[in-house]
């Protein structure tokens, strides 16, 4: 009966994979959906909402499944990628620019090495720009949190180039030079610059009723969690000239005294505060994400402690959102990233009921075979981070059994296990 309901999941992720191979009929489908904020954010080339993030579905589905055809067409994604790139270059983050195309390419030249000269050409390029860049290390200019997030900022870069597969000394510089900037901006007193105060809640916004008096964007998209998890990551896979633990602890801290709704621990206390209902279970903004940047940052500092109940955490998160069934099915802010998340759960029924409610949503009278709800509207989205192809991964993995998302992956969507290590 459950190789069945796996079936079931495959088949559903093989429907979208099968109507976004074609760089053309996609393009025409999602040219046809509203664009801008509250519609589609297709940039046809990043790894987010773009060939690079499709080429890279496309690419570990087709391994996963043994289909060349697949594999072919994530080539062609890639291409696609780096044609509109380069036509009209701009920002180096993660999920909006150079570097999610470089994660693409690095991952993409390990079964066709024709595109390796081009990663290298392309990470020469970011450490380039990386390392001409003098950030003012005086508290001249307000900081602006959104140079350090995750999504299109220094922390989702960090993480990229901490845990890519290819490096060199170069490299291996510009990584240092980054580190040193965020360890130095929150050894400093950054923290407070993540403070949101009532004033700049946008009109009929929910935390005007949520947070009266303010609050600390302690999430993992836009927050201190990704500052968190790319010092983490980098003192754990990378060497640099800096001891980066004591950041990481304030980071831990901040976090945990920001009001967020997971259930925290104050580290070296001994003690779980009161526990507070989860409002958000998911990757982008919501416990989540939290908690797999919690378990990276106590690992970095030898907090055995914090990673045994950050782990649980997470458990319990993805199993209450299983419960509540009413979250989109994207990668970035719905059940595909939960369902990632959960793979290496002890509790395997709730990673089959979060896997079973994604499921619920596939609608093969669709475009791809999920959409996404935006106000009153449905779209069509193809792309990895907010889309149908992120729904397609994570629905692929599950049916196969894994336990890890492929390496670029599990680094975002899931808690550190001892094997990263080995």
């Amino acid at each position: 009966m459950f190789d069945a309901i796996k079936e079931d999941w495959r088949v559903a992720a093989e429907f979208v994979v099968d109507h976004i191979a074609q760089p053309e009929e996609l393009e025409q489908t999602v040219q046809s959906e509203p664009g801008g904020p509250s519609g589609v954010l297709w940039d046809q080339y990043s790894l987010g909402s773009g060939y690079a993030g499709t080429a890279l579905a496309l690419l570990e589905l087709g391994k996963l499944w043994d289909r060349d055809d697949l594999i072919e067409a994530s080539f062609s994604h890639l291409r696609q990628a780096v044609r509109t790139y380069n036509s009209r270059p701009g920002q180096l983050g993660l999920f909006v620019g150079a570097t999610g195309i470089l994660v693409s390419l690095t991952e993409c030249s390990m079964l066709e090495h024709r595109f390796r000269p081009s990663a290298l050409r392309l990470r020469s390029q970011v450490n380039d720009q990386l390392l001409s860049t003098d950030w003012s290390f005086a508290r001249d200019t307000p900081l602006r949190p959104g140079e350090f997030d995750l999504i299109s900022g220094l922390s989702g870069i960090l993480i990229a180039l901490t845990s890519s597969a290819i490096s060199d000394d170069q490299s291996q510089v510009a990584i240092d030079h980054v580190a040193h900037y965020l360890a130095w901006v929150f050894r400093t007193g950054g923290i407070p610059a993540f403070f949101q105060s009532p004033r700049s809640y946008a009109e009929g916004s929910a935390n005007r009723v949520l947070h009266p008096n303010g609050l600390t964007d302690a999430t993992l998209a836009h927050g201190l969690a990704g500052v968190l998890q790319a010092l983490a990551m980098t003192h754990l896979l990378t060497p640099t000239t800096l001891d980066l633990r004591e950041p990481i602890r304030l980071l831990i801290d901040a976090i945990h005294l920001a009001g967020s709704p997971i259930e925290s621990y104050v580290p070296g206390s001994g003690a779980l505060l009161k526990p507070q209902l989860s409002r958000s279970p998911v990757w982008c903004r919501g416990d989540t994400g939290v908690l797999i940047a919690l378990s990276w940052g106590a690992r970095a500092v030898g907090d055995d402690a914090v990673v045994t109940d950050s782990k649980a955490r997470l458990e319990q998160a993805t199993r209450h959102a299983g419960a509540l069934n009413r979250h989109g099915t994207s990668l970035c802010h719905g059940l595909a990233g939960m369902v990632v998340a959960s793979l290496s759960a002890e509790d395997r029924d709730a990673h089959s009921v979060l896997t079973k409610s994604l499921v619920q949503a596939f609608n093969p009278a669709s475009a791809f075979g999920f959409t996404e709800r935006s106000g009153t509207q449905t779209l069509n989205d193809p792309s990895l981070l907010s889309g149908a192809a992120g729904a397609a991964l994570a629905l692929g993995l599950a049916a196969s059994n894994s336990k890890r998302a492929p390496g670029w992956l599990s680094t975002l969507f899931q808690a550190p296990n001892e094997v990263d290590f080995d």
